[in-house]
Formats: C-alpha cells, sequence, structure tokens
C-alpha cells in the first residue's frame, strides 16, 4: 500500500512540475482583445476587400486563416515560415481607399503550436522583421506574435501606431 501512495505521489509532482514548465498557449479570446479594432484603421485607409482567388485563404477581412489557408501563406509572410509550427494566424489587411483590393498594410497574429515551434519561427520572424525594420513592427509574447507589415515605408507612422495600441492591449492581458 505505501509503495503504491509513494508511486501515485511521484507522479502528482512530475505533473505538477510539467505543467510550470510547458509552453503558454495562447486562445482565440486573447486574439479578439488584441486585434485592430475598426476605429484604429488611419484615415484614408479601409479593411482591403478580398478577391474571389484569395477567397480560399481569406474567407472575410478580417479573418482567422484556415488550415488549408496556412499552409498557402506561411513562407508568404516571411521567407522560411513553416505552415506546420503555426497554430492560428488571424489577418486584418488594410487598403488605400482608393484602391480597396489593396495589401497596403496587413497585420498578422500569428500563434505558435508551442515553444520549440515558436523559438524556430521566431528567429526567422525577427531576422525578416530587422533586415526591413522601416515598413514592418514585430511584437512577441511567448508563442504569440503580432507581425505588421505596410508596402509602403511612408506607411511606418500607421503600423507604430497600431503597433502600439495592440502592445498596450497585450499587456494589460497578463
Amino acid at each position: 500500500m505505501k509503495r503504491g501512495r509513494l508511486l501515485y505521489s511521484i507522479c502528482i509532482v512530475i505533473l505538477a512540475m510539467s505543467m510550470g514548465f510547458s509552453s503558454v498557449l495562447f486562445s482565440d479570446d486573447l486574439i479578439e482583445k488584441i486585434k485592430l479594432n475598426n476605429d484604429e484603421i488611419p484615415e484614408g485607409f479601409i479593411l482591403g476587400k478580398i478577391p474571389g482567388f484569395a477567397q480560399k485563404v481569406f474567407a472575410n477581412n478580417p479573418c482567422y486563416v484556415n488550415d488549408r489557408g496556412i499552409k498557402v501563406i506561411a513562407d508568404k509572410i516571411y521567407p522560411g515560415g513553416y505552415a506546420g509550427n503555426l497554430k492560428t494566424i488571424h489577418v486584418t489587411i488594410l487598403a488605400g481607399s482608393h484602391t480597396p483590393y489593396g495589401d497596403d498594410m496587413v497585420c498578422y497574429i500569428l500563434v505558435f503550436k508551442d515553444d520549440n515551434a515558436a523559438k524556430k519561427e521566431l528567429k526567422k520572424l525577427k531576422e525578416y522583421s530587422d533586415s526591413n525594420r522601416d515598413r514592418t513592427m514585430l511584437i512577441i509574447k511567448d508563442t504569440l506574435a503580432v507581425f505588421i507589415h505596410a508596402d509602403d515605408t511612408e506607411h511606418y507612422r500607421y503600423i507604430e501606431s497600431i503597433g502600439n495600441k495592440i502592445r498596450a492591449r497585450l499587456q494589460k492581458t497578463q
């Protein structure tokens, strides 16, 4: 009987320790709290319209990208992006009001499957973001990354403003 209790106690301790070291996984609830709000769209921009051919990837705008879509766009968001390491992508596409089918600025919220996946992908994403500092912003928290990209360097001030608002909301969730 004592042996059974000892074994049970050891299992409980191991389980408790492993829970303490597990990766932080984010839910869609957090994404809903931090994503770009419609009233934060800069003047002169609108939510971009999704052309028919792209609706297989982006059902709406903004939207969560389905698994098939993640496989299509992972390596197009940043070089070497691997879909197998991504759990969720939420995307908001902003277009100039004069080019509604454009993608002048895009805000991606990327949730990676676990710590190892995040480590691998964030290395690539940071490298890409660092080499495009004048038109990207990257915000990282554990296994979540917010990556905002502008086609035009003149739009950096907009992505910086958007990023700062998202960062503030993300900090409030701690």
